[in-house]
């Protein structure tokens, strides 16, 4: 295969980095290269093997690491061998504006020959008729918000645009574009109406409360949605300032980036954005779940809605009523509303492959998931090169998969792990528990007394928990998230991308 040869031949190039003059510096820097050549011959395995889009995945993470333009080239053309120009031409023009003169004169020449050929495979399409701020998304995945400066690139095909504001009802569009079509694209929001029940002058201002609208009068304040409320915050919602703000109902913490849902059901996320993990749809959710670099949450009607990375096809759930979810690596677990496990995603180890009866919760990670029988017992499935996916017998109340290690909370508050335990993340403190999470390389729980517990890696401090009192506790990969009793959510831990720093309500 050619794309093959062609890795073959830079496979040298990429990694040859010039050591930091700084000798702490010189180690990260080493240790970063080392970690990109792994995922860059795993690159050329997995092409060779025919799987361009786990190619992908690969490459780009091995350019995070250790950026060098001829990286960029071969993600360039596993994304043509996936019929993804509009991804390929970004990728091979990002090669030669980075290459520079470092980039041979008759490469060049092919590259910009291969860019051109792969436009004749592009359509554009203008995005009018839409109120300033409106977000957009392209078959799922956000795109920006109005006005668009600059038409928006699609490949040949089908394609579904929508359109989501505060205020409207949302609005999409199917379009059928052949390669170089300009196509204008109009989307038209209906204003929502007011919520039949509400008086007029009044409108829904969330948790089916009626507000005034309009300019606040005597007694009345913002409630941070444009909307004036009475003086005094209706239950589950907290005063901020001169404002009456939802808190949270649960939060959860995945790669970089974090998830929550709050007591008006809407999702708020923050942390790293790249793959669209943290940019969350409209509407009202019971539950969500972040994973690496995806997130799915069970809405109103109990569907599942994921965003973010859907390489492995981890953000395509299945149709039909979930009570759980869980996000996972590269693969998502959800249990059904009669009980039954079904999972979706990336399957390499069976981490994908429920076994058969009805459970009460799941627990997705990295190559495993466990999830808690009816009966109380666990079940683990997927990798277990550690121990992770053999659970001791016995009846269990919850369960928590993490890196590569598992916790289960036992019916006296007793707290249980088993797998990998390198940093001290299996070996939990004694004493009683409420909750448990099991992250990355550390864990933590909330005792019965709503303080925080926390045991494993503490390189980043995300097993040193804040004071106070919690009412729950999830783990991520670095970091660590909490509901407070006040319904705030508290972070700590690695904050690289903002992931432990959420919103203030």
């Amino acid at each position: 295969m050619v794309y093959l040869l062609k890795i073959i031949l830079l496979v040298v190039v990429v990694f040859e980095i010039p050591a930091a003059p700084v000798a702490a510096r010189a180690d990260s820097t080493a240790d970063a290269r080392a970690e990109a050549k792994k995922h860059y011959e795993r690159a050329m395995e997995l092409n060779e093997d025919g799987q361009a889009a786990e190619a992908v995945i690969e490459l780009k993470r091995a350019y995070e690491l250790a950026p060098h333009h001829t990286v960029l080239y071969n993600l360039g053309q596993a994304y043509i061998t996936l019929a993804k120009p509009v991804e390929a031409v970004a990728a091979l023009q990002r090669y030669l504006d980075e290459g520079g003169k470092a980039i041979k004169p008759d490469r060049r020449a092919e590259v910009e020959t291969e860019i051109a050929r792969q436009k004749t495979h592009i359509a554009t399409l203008q995005i009018r008729g839409l109120p300033a701020g409106a977000r957009v998304r392209v078959n799922g995945v956000d795109v920006g918000t109005a006005p668009f400066g600059k038409p928006i690139s699609v490949g040949v095909g089908d394609h579904v645009v929508s359109a989501t504001a505060d205020g409207y009802d949302p609005a999409e569009v199917k379009v059928t574009v052949a390669g170089e079509d300009r196509r204008i694209v109009e989307l038209k929001l209906r204003a929502r109406s007011l919520q039949a029940g509400c008086r007029l002058g009044y409108h829904d201002g969330g948790a089916g409360i009626c507000v005034a609208s309009g300019g606040c009068s005597a007694n009345y304040h913002n409630d941070g949605n444009g909307a004036c409320v009475v003086a005094g915050c209706a239950p589950s919602y907290l005063r901020v300032g001169a404002q009456c703000l939802p808190v949270f109902r649960s939060v959860s913490p995945g790669g970089r980036h974090a998830c929550g849902v709050r007591t008006d059901h809407t999702v708020s996320c923050w942390g790293r954005k790249g793959e669209g993990q943290a940019t969350p749809p409209t509407g009202r959710f019971l539950s969500v779940s972040a994973g690496r670099y995806h997130t799915c949450g069970v809405n109103s009607k109990g569907a599942i809605a994921c965003w973010g990375s859907n390489y492995y096809g981890q953000s395509t759930p299945p149709a039909g009523t979930f009570a759980f979810i869980s996000a996972g690596g590269e693969h998502t677990c959800g249990v059904r509303s009669g009980g039954t496990i079904a999972c979706w995603g990336y399957d390499a180890d069976g981490e994908a492959t429920p076994p058969q009866g009805t459970f009460t919760a799941v627990s997705a990670c990295n190559v495993h998931t466990c999830g808690l029988r009816t009966d109380g017992t666990i079940a683990c499935w997927g990798g277990n090169e550690y121990g992770q996916a053999t659970p001791p017998t016995g009846i269990f109340t919850s369960v928590s998969a993490g890196g590569a290690h598992s916790c289960g909370l036992r019916p006296d508050g007793s707290v249980i792990c088993w797998g990998d335990n390198e940093y001290g993340q299996a070996t939990p403190p004694t004493g009683i528990f409420a909750s448990i999470g099991a992250g990355g390389y550390h864990t933590c729980g909330v005792r019965t007394d709503s303080t925080v517990a926390c045991w494993g890696s503490n390189k980043n401090g995300e097993a040193t928990p804040h004071a106070g009192k919690f009412v729950s506790v999830r783990v991520g990969y670095g970091f660590t998230c909490g509901i407070a009793r006040d319904g705030t959510a508290v972070c700590w831990g690695d904050n690289t991308y903002g992931q432990a720093t959420p919103p203030a309500m």
